[in-house]
């Protein structure tokens, strides 16, 4: 099962309480490679997630990808900060082929992650329903730019079952980044 995150200097922390709660709730961790999308991190910072990982008995499979997200996503404007929110995109061009879960440092697991491998789809994107455009911060952006009515629902995007046969097939990047 293969788990993404995007980690960067400051959710690095968070990056760790996400791991550890997944790894006390996984049934069998060997089932696991767990893939880090790293942008601005240092190699200290790698070194304690490998650390952490030896230390929780880790018995799946990690890897490190290095990108920048300032340079990649130029384009995009910046969330919450800065522009590591967008590294997901690049899962499908990583993984090229399966299915990928991609998580946010912030979160608490407190489910066998494996569960969710029940969820998958031969949609492009799974999500959880949040809540109503009208409600959210950026809803002029949003409504005025992708003219969508203020009524439609939009996802968190901090749990995502990405397909990427589907995703690669349907050009979603291609589109994405045509709209950014």
């Amino acid at each position: 099962m293969n788990i993404f995150f995007c980690a960067d200097s400051y959710a690095i922390e968070g990056l760790g309480v996400a791991l550890v709660s997944m790894l006390k709730n996984c049934s069998d961790t060997e089932q696991l490679k767990i893939w880090i999308l790293c942008s601005n991190t240092t190699p200290k910072d790698e070194e304690n997630v490998k650390q952490l990982l030896i230390f929780e008995d880790f018995k799946g499979e990690t890897e490190f990808i290095y990108f920048n997200a300032k340079k990649e996503f130029q384009e995009f404007k910046n969330f919450k900060g800065n522009k590591l929110a967008y590294g997901r995109l690049l899962i499908p061009a990583i993984l090229k082929t399966g299915n990928a879960f991609y998580l946010d440092c912030d979160i608490v697991i407190n489910l066998d992650i494996l569960a969710l491998q029940n969820y998958i789809s031969d949609k492009a994107l799974g999500a959880v329903e949040v809540r109503k455009f009208h409600y959210t911060i950026e809803k002029d952006f949003l409504l005025n730019k992708l003219d969508l009515k203020p009524e439609t629902s939009y996802f968190n995007s901090g749990l995502l079952i990405i397909n990427t046969d589907v995703w690669c097939k349907e050009n979603i990047l291609e589109r994405i980044l045509a709209f950014g």
